[in-house]
């Protein structure tokens, strides 16, 4: 059944700490009233036996902008009496066109209709679909997972949740644009709201993770002390191949492909140094050409 390992051995985290509790399951559910949004708990008679055995599992749905965020946590029961947690996040873009998931498989999602999601996903070999439903008035949500082994034979997962911790109706309103900062505080970036920043790596991917940002500092040197001088130096890192803009304020070209795919090189000046933008187009495929020019454009210098 190797169509379910797929779905089920992705890399997880593992700690020691006491069970969920229905409160710590209301703070984790996402800020909407949508039907999906918030916390399931799952029937453990129709969860899949594993060691160590499991003392409990939730689903949870986070609403974003163009779809959800997943997390599956599963309670161990551990030798010694002790509990540790699993877990396996998840994206689900309902656009209807082909995105990278969590373990790299490529899926596609739509929304059949208010209370049903229909995804395909493939890696490999390997191809499987994935149906959340919800049913009994919005008070059951269903998790199945329809898929062939390598003889053909047709196999079906469905796990059942229910005991909803709805999230709150008093909604939070979406983020708007984010902010990236170099590690000096001296160069930012903006991206969209939705899309996932890692402060600590001065970096940001969009929801399908199709585009990745990253923004650092050069700082000036005996042979660079302008963008002219800067050009040669990152030509062997960035080669250009198609230049949008080349004057005393702004660099800004497409490079070659790296092994993942081409993308965008921009630079401007800042007071001791220059701020520098990469912009990453998995399989060079632009998935947006205005929202990847007005990253491109924010780039400046922190006031």
């Amino acid at each position: 059944m190797c169509v379910f390992r797929l779905v089920l051995s992705v890399s997880v985290g593992l700690w020691c700490i006491p069970a969920l509790t229905q409160a710590a399951l209301a703070s984790s559910s996402a800020s909407s009233g949508d039907a999906f949004a918030g916390t399931w708990q799952a029937d453990m008679s129709t969860v899949p036996a594993q060691q160590p055995p499991l003392k409990s599992q939730t689903f949870a749905f986070t609403r974003t902008a163009n779809g959800y965020t997943t997390k599956q946590v599963s309670v161990l029961q551990l030798k010694g009496g002790g509990t540790g947690n699993t877990w396996v996040d998840g994206t689900i873009v309902l656009s209807g066109k082909s995105y990278q998931g969590a373990m790299g498989e490529t899926r596609t999602c739509n929304r059949v209709d208010a209370n049903t999601i229909h995804c395909t996903a493939a890696m490999g070999p390997n191809s499987f679909e994935e149906i959340y439903a919800l049913s009994d008035d919005g008070t059951t949500f269903t998790d199945t997972i329809k898929g062939k082994d390598e003889q053909g034979t047709v196999h079906t997962m469905a796990t059942v949740y229910r005991g909803h911790v709805k999230a709150p109706h008093s909604a939070v309103a979406p983020p708007g644009p984010q902010h990236v900062v170099t590690r000096n505080d001296a160069c930012e970036v903006v991206v969209p709201a939705g899309w996932t920043v890692d402060p600590s790596m001065r970096e940001a991917r969009s929801p399908d993770n199709g585009v990745d940002v990253h923004v650092f500092t050069t700082d000036y040197a005996s042979n660079m002390k302008s963008l002219a001088d800067l050009k040669p130096l990152v030509a062997g890192a960035y080669k250009p191949v198609k230049v949008f803009e080349d004057t005393s304020k702004r660099l800004w070209y497409q490079y070659a492909p790296h092994p993942t795919g081409d993308g965008w090189y921009v630079a401007t000046p800042a007071k001791t140094g220059t701020c520098n933008l990469e912009i990453a187009f998995r399989n060079s495929v632009i998935p947006d050409q205005n929202v990847a020019r007005q990253i491109a454009l924010s780039l400046k210098q922190v006031p």
